[in-house]
């Protein structure tokens, strides 16, 4: 509903503005629906497995996000939470979470590590596009089951996606809006996941 509510938003109204608003709107919609995932993943939401799965390719239909690479790296984080070796949410290039990962790092990354309670949440605003990116990596990659659906859903998602902001827009209307939605569900999912992480143990193998 929060969707269908801000796509006709979209087509009624003629005030770029209120449009950055709706870019807002949507943000929330999105991450919304990205909970859903979350749950689908867990196959939290249907008694069978197989409907947890459909409804999780929907949710890949509707942000561009590869199911399989969700459930992948989220089942991983939950067998090792916060095991720095094993978590692939420690195992970030830009972030550390111990002082032997800082002394480790080397180039760029050794030098603004000692920044990242300051670029934390300026990174947040591209959490989806890197999310896409490590999608994409994976169906081009690796042996994925469905991998033909999770790319074709990914596909028409930009096309509707792109095709319904660039048709009720002008163009760099469109863009901005693109811009605002995107950065915005970054930030507010990151908001959301990092805190429940955010200064609990970490552990060494």
């Amino acid at each position: 509903m929060l969707l269908a509510t801000s796509i006709l938003f979209l087509f009624i109204i003629d005030n770029v503005w209120l449009q950055m608003l709706n870019a807002v709107f949507l943000a929330f919609a999105s991450t919304q629906i990205g909970y859903l995932g979350h749950d689908a993943g867990h196959r939290q939401i249907f008694s069978g497995a197989h409907r947890n799965d459909v409804f999780g390719l929907g949710i890949n239909f509707l942000l561009a996000i590869s199911r399989t690479w969700w459930v992948d790296t989220h089942n991983e984080h939950h067998v090792d939470p916060n095991d720095l070796d094993y978590d692939p949410h420690t195992r970030l290039p830009i972030f550390v979470f111990s002082d032997e990962q800082a002394l480790n790092k080397e180039g760029l990354p050794a030098r603004i590590v000692g920044y990242q309670s300051f670029y934390f949440f300026p990174i947040l605003l591209l959490e989806y596009l890197g999310a896409r990116l490590a999608s994409v990596q994976l169906l081009l990659a690796g042996e994925v089951k469905g991998k033909s659906w999770e790319a074709l859903a990914m596909v028409l998602h930009f096309a509707v996606y792109f095709g319904l902001l660039f048709y009720a827009l002008s163009w760099w209307h469109a863009v901005l809006f693109i811009v605002v939605h995107q950065s915005l569900q970054g930030l507010y999912m990151g908001s959301v996941f990092a805190p429940n992480h955010k200064g609990m143990p970490t552990f060494n193998p």
